[in-house]
């Protein structure tokens, strides 16, 4: 049975969930804690650890894990909807393109 959620839920029916958009991120297992992002239209960095300064956090984008990219994603609130780049994928495409040219 998952354990309960430590943060309250997105549908609690909270205004303050309401106005500010979160990203909630649970583990399929016990490799990292969960987390809850506040969005802002400032972009949140999703990625590995890579100093101090990126040390992950129940509140923060970053994860201790050797297989994440330092620069996986970045995720942001515009205009009251929920926006993302997956860096990752960016370079899949460019890279797959280069190859059919």
């Amino acid at each position: 049975m998952p354990a309960a959620a430590p943060f309250p839920s997105p549908t609690s029916g909270s205004a303050h969930n309401a106005l500010f958009p979160a990203l909630y991120l649970y583990p399929l297992n016990d490799t990292w804690a969960p987390k809850h992002i506040a969005l802002t239209n400032q972009h949140t960095k999703i990625g590995r650890q890579t100093s101090s300064k990126t040390a992950p956090g129940e509140r923060n984008g970053f994860f201790d894990s050797k297989v994440l990219s330092r620069q996986h994603a970045e995720v942001w609130e515009e205009g009251g909807k929920v926006r993302s780049i997956c860096h990752e994928c960016l370079r899949y495409e460019t890279q797959r393109d280069a190859l059919n040219h």
